[in-house]
């Protein structure tokens, strides 16, 4: 998605890490990250994390802060999200380390 690889390059010096979950297999990602590279880390088969944050519908985004807890969460995408990321990435990393 180019609005998290954007939200990666502006903040990343600030502390932000971008980190994309799919639960699908790597002979399915692989090809489509060959063709579509992403400036962040991919967890690959991670349908773990879906059920533990009770992920319903693709895509979702979360926004953790420094203390470990959401601080956003999007449910799809519409032209409105990039602005609620990063309003929501400012505020987290406004949070002081505990």
């Amino acid at each position: 998605m180019p609005a998290l690889g954007a939200l990666q390059k502006k903040h990343k010096s600030d502390g932000l890490e971008v980190i994309g979950f799919t639960d699908e297999n790597i002979s399915k990602v692989k090809p489509f990250l060959a063709k579509n590279p992403v400036p962040y880390r991919i967890a690959i088969n991670a349908g773990g994390v879906n059920r533990r944050y009770d992920v319903s519908s693709l895509p979702t985004a979360f926004v953790i802060g420094r203390d470990g807890k959401i601080v956003e969460m999007v449910v799809g995408w519409s032209d409105g999200v990039h602005d609620t990321l990063e309003k929501a990435v400012e505020r987290a990393l406004a949070q002081q380390p505990e």
